[in-house]
């Protein structure tokens, strides 16, 4: 998705708000024209360009909405495998646009919708007192009994401007009655607002990329990377104990997520792995959001 440049949006902002004081000060007609020229068809031209930009400007901000930038506060919800979705299910930022993934069956590709929230609405999602309250919780707690378990993590802003981020693993649905009273409630309380937001007046929203992440596998069934599609990159983003060779991404624009959402769930619940050059590697789907929120090792986001 194409996004416009702050240095545009603030220069064609500030044609419209020149444009709207000239008009209340009932000045228009005396300010600035007549003395710039006297010849009334350029005058003319130049209120019609007037007019034009600021338009424009109401064109390109009602497209932007204000979602640029870092968001406040994120919620992802990475389900056990064959889940392949590694995207964020919830974010919120500063303008008080927020993006978020609708519930979608398995079968399904999940679909992302954008809404504004007021000023009251966002104070209690992600004002600082009610976020203030995470930092005092443990980085990360295991309220499942299984082996393997859903992992739930919020993620934050504090008003320093750093990341904090906290992790529950375990089912935190309706069901889960036993994982939902072992979860502190500051989480929990947290978790339900986002997890069940929706607006009645939210629109599409397109991701600006998605990502296929690539990370080495053993052996399996295996499915070729098409070679029409980008090629897969080493990542900065490796933990310790990979090597940037172990954890490949390729990227595609945000219009070809559900493409590529369908191309890897498919393959990844039938049991293949991809193998490219000679590797083999499990497929995981990511969509970007602005400001590119990504999950982060604990004690790194504390750091």
């Amino acid at each position: 998705m194409t996004t416009v440049g702050q240095h545009e949006l603030k220069h064609v902002a500030d044609i419209q708000s020149d444009l709207s004081e000239a008009t209340v000060n009932g000045k228009f007609q005396t300010m600035r024209l007549n003395g710039w020229m006297k010849d009334s068809k350029l005058s003319l031209v130049l209120c019609l360009v007037l007019v034009g930009c600021s338009s424009s400007a109401r064109m390109i901000m009602s497209r932007d909405e204000g979602a640029q930038g870092i968001p406040t506060l994120v919620l992802w919800s990475i389900e056990v495998s064959p889940n392949v979705d590694h995207s964020p299910r919830f974010a919120v930022y500063p303008s008080g646009i927020v993006i978020y993934r609708q519930e979608a069956r398995a079968d399904e590709v999940p679909r992302y919708k954008q809404a504004r929230v007021s000023s009251e609405q966002y104070a209690r999602l992600a004002g600082p007192e009610r976020l203030e309250i995470l930092t005092y919780l443990e980085e990360s707690y295991m309220v499942s009994d299984a082996t393997e378990a859903p992992s739930n993590i919020i993620q934050w802003r504090t008003r320093e401007n750093r990341v904090r981020q906290r992790e529950v693993l375990g089912p935190l649905g309706a069901g889960a009655v036993v994982e939902r009273a072992r979860t502190p409630s500051a989480f929990l309380s947290l978790f339900d607002a986002m997890a069940s937001f929706d607006a009645p007046d939210a629109r599409t929203y397109v991701p600006e990329a998605v990502e296929v992440i690539l990370r080495r596998a053993r052996s399996g069934d295996t499915v070729s990377w098409p070679p029409e599609w980008p090629e897969p990159r080493p990542s900065g983003a490796v933990t310790d104990n990979e090597s940037p060779e172990e954890r490949l991404v390729a990227v595609f624009p945000g219009s070809r997520f559900g493409e590529v959402f369908k191309w890897v769930s498919e393959h990844h619940k039938a049991g293949r792995i991809v193998a490219y050059k000679g590797q083999l590697y499990v497929a995981y789907v990511r969509a970007v959001l602005p400001g590119n929120p990504t999950v982060r090792a604990t004690a790194e986001a504390d750091a």
